[in-house]
């Protein structure tokens, strides 16, 4: 109760640390990614940046809460960079990440298999995925280059 006081009601307090940090501390709550992201200086490599290919575990309606996809995206489309997504699997209501700045987004799993398998076989269902994904963007290229679209 004292922290949400201290925060207001605009903020939402999940970590009763960071609500200590922020309250008693005088903290400044950030955002993970945001912090990440600048600390990496981004937004400067973007300039200088065709596409950017990222993922996570899980690709899901969280993703557009403010985690790394949201993020990247969100940096991406300020400077029209197209953002891929490859992840281990893809969730509910991800359709939301299209306005957000995602391209597109493939699971590195195409199969039903137990969770075991997929973490013991992540590098190489990765590694698929990237292929799949980097063909697509190859036929893209040459649908270009030779003026097909």
């Amino acid at each position: 109760e004292i922290a949400q006081c201290l925060v207001g009601s605009e903020m939402c307090i999940r970590d009763r640390l960071g609500a200590a940090l922020y309250g008693f501390l005088n903290g400044k709550m950030q955002s993970g990614i945001d912090v990440l992201l600048e600390l990496n200086n981004f937004e400067e490599k973007l300039d200088s940046t065709d596409i950017v290919i990222t993922g996570e575990g899980k690709t899901d309606y969280q993703s557009a809460c403010g985690k790394v996809i949201y993020g990247i995206a969100r940096k991406c489309k300020k400077y029209n960079v197209p953002v891929l997504v490859i992840s281990g699997s893809l969730g509910e209501e991800i359709n939301q990440l299209y306005s957000m700045g995602v391209s597109g987004m493939e699971a590195s799993v195409c199969n039903i298999i137990s969770l075991n398998n997929a973490m013991d076989n992540a590098e190489k269902y990765l590694c698929y995925a990237a292929e799949r994904v980097l063909r697509v963007l190859k036929t893209g290229m040459e649908l270009v280059q030779n003026e097909k679209i």
